[in-house]
């Protein structure tokens, strides 16, 4: 089978799957890509696996175009979803460890020594804190809807 017959092949798969649940990516587990080997195998008259017998070409192809197509489609249906929720968690995560910024600014106050020895590391994170303050307040034109 060529690249493009098994792109189609997957995209029938995806098709079958929804048709029987319009929610498929809302219930699928990790182990999903098995059963679509089997439909796959099944529809094109392929052996049955066999552990002591290489993959066939055509059924590696078929894991790699499947994979692919499924993470396309849920991030279409979730990507900004998780995006947000990600972003959530590490504006938290961030704003938790601002009292821990404080207190440690406040100790290269009392050791300016040890100042020079950080001030890479400081100027790294401040960049970062910037960099997610932008993403917050919709500054990184990258990241805007459309672009």
């Amino acid at each position: 089978m060529t690249n493009e017959e098994i792109k189609q092949a997957v995209e029938e798969y995806f098709k079958e799957m929804f048709a029987k649940d319009a929610d498929y990516l809302d219930h699928i587990t990790d182990s999903w890509i098995y059963d679509a080997e089997d439909w796959f195998r099944h529809k094109y008259n392929l052996p049955d696996w066999d552990e002591s017998e290489d993959t066939p070409e055509e059924v590696e192809m078929f894991w790699k175009i499947a994979r692919k197509r499924e993470r396309e489609l849920y991030d279409e249906k979730y990507g900004e979803r998780d995006a947000k929720l990600i972003l959530t968690s590490i504006i938290y995560r961030t704003k938790g460890l601002q009292s821990a910024f404080e207190s440690f600014k406040h100790n290269l106050k009392v050791f300016p020594t040890f100042n020079n020895v950080v001030s890479t590391d400081i100027n790294n994170l401040l960049e970062h804190l910037q960099t997610l303050s932008d993403i917050e307040n919709g500054k990184i034109e990258s990241l805007k809807k459309g672009k």
